[in-house]
């Protein structure tokens, strides 16, 4: 069985396209058309990372802005009052001023 050689071939593959398109320009044209669809999965994935770390950063606002409400409200007078109260500690009923009384004095 003998082959025939066909001009512009490669194997019995035709090297060029049926318009006529010269083998650099399909070459290059196929390259390019590699080239944007492996550009357009790393865009992809980096838009999805980018969508990732925006509802990340929206969890940590939130968590920041109720941490912050808690301490506000946990050092206001009120809450400190009540939670002396809670662990037993009172007001006092009268006041002592101790005028003149040596408490830490050198010899």
């Amino acid at each position: 069985m003998k082959r025939k050689i066909y001009k512009n071939t490669v194997v019995g593959v035709e090297l060029n396209h049926k318009l006529g398109l010269p083998l650099w320009f399909s070459v290059t044209l196929g390259i390019m058309l590699v080239a944007t669809i492996t550009l357009a999965v790393g865009a992809a994935s980096k838009g999805a990372r980018l969508a990732a770390l925006d509802d990340q950063r929206r969890v940590l606002t939130q968590e920041n802005e109720s941490l912050t409400a808690n301490m506000v409200s946990g050092a206001s007078l009120k809450e400190v009052s009540v939670k002396a109260e809670s662990l037993g500690m009172i007001k006092p009923v009268e006041v002592v001023y101790l005028v003149d009384a040596p408490v830490a004095s050198l010899p």
